[in-house]
């Protein structure tokens, strides 16, 4: 069973709210990923991906476990990064803002959601994942390592929380 469910209009809500809350309650965001709701992420940036069908949902079972966005192409700012593959833009899927709640981490869940996450690349015919961490990330980077991403650089990328700062990229064959 695919825990990864597409978020629709009417989850609106509950994405903001779970966003709100991984702020709020993870332990080391400000010294790790510093998200700050409004900025990074923010009500535009969620019904965007909502609107264009990239919000999901991870459940397990009737309770909502994390939040991503995926896309099914990487923007402009990931093309002066040596990848591994050479692929074309619509090849790629890149997963942002994954965030798991905080009664659920600490549980394999991020694992099990990148997995389901990929699984779902996979059938879309992606031939590789990309994302990109903040360089302070240190908990999603260990993690994205210890599931096969290779570190292909670092960018200088600018986000809302942060202004223009390095990020790591990684990629994964699928």
């Amino acid at each position: 069973m695919n825990n990864l469910v597409k978020a629709t209009a009417a989850d609106f809500e509950k994405v903001r709210s779970a966003y709100i809350e991984i702020i709020r309650r993870t332990p080391g965001m400000k010294e790790y990923v510093r998200w700050e709701y409004g900025k990074h992420p923010s009500d535009e940036m969620i019904q965007k991906y909502i609107d264009s069908g990239n919000m999901y949902l991870f459940m397990e079972g009737e309770n909502l476990a994390g939040v991503t966005a995926i896309t099914f192409s990487q923007d402009k700012e990931y093309y002066p990064v040596k990848w591994q593959f050479e692929v074309n833009d619509d090849e790629v899927m890149v997963l942002h803002i994954l965030g798991i709640m905080p009664d659920f981490q600490g549980k394999g869940i991020g694992k099990k959601m990148i997995h389901a996450a990929l699984e779902l690349g996979r059938s879309n015919k992606m031939k590789v994942c990309r994302f990109d961490a903040l360089y302070s990330n240190l908990p999603a980077q260990k993690l994205y390592e210890g599931l096969g991403f290779v570190y292909c650089g670092k960018q200088r990328l600018f986000a809302d929380n942060t202004g223009w700062t390095d990020f790591y990229l990684y990629e994964l064959g699928l």
